[in-house]
């Protein structure tokens, strides 16, 4: 039975009945071109690469260096916390001894230079230097 011509059977056999591998092969310069995009594609690939891991890496000191930044900053305010603490309670134990008289009474005597009843001041001069 004979395939006409334009019909699905001949389109079959004539693909059937050719040879593998018989292509014309391309020109010399298409497979350079071919080359020199694949060549191109990969670097343009690897810079991106490059690119994002330079980012990446730029990002990550940026944040590595406000980390430390903050971690000072917080140790220098817990430190002044700690401070004040310590000052807030000087300052407690001397408001509880200004209200103790027995502790007041010879304080103001020491400041103020006053005496009870019955002593007597004294006031000590320096010794002068002799002339010899």
């Amino acid at each position: 039975m004979t395939a006409r011509r334009g019909s699905l059977r001949f389109k079959i056999k004539r693909i059937a009945a050719a040879r593998v591998g018989t292509a014309a092969k391309p020109p010399h310069w298409r497979k350079r071109l071919i080359l020199w995009t694949r060549f191109g594609s990969r670097l343009v690939v690897g810079a991106a690469v490059l690119a994002l891991a330079g980012a990446f890496g730029a990002q990550t000191y940026r944040v590595a260096a406000e980390n430390y930044r903050l971690h000072v900053q917080v140790d220098d305010v817990e430190h002044r916390n700690a401070a004040l603490s310590a000052d807030a309670a000087r300052m407690q134990r001397q408001i509880v001894l200004l209200h103790d008289p027995d502790y007041l009474v010879p304080l103001i005597h020491a400041q103020l230079g006053l005496v009870k009843p019955h002593e007597v001041f004294i006031v000590v001069a320096p010794a002068s230097a002799s002339p010899k």
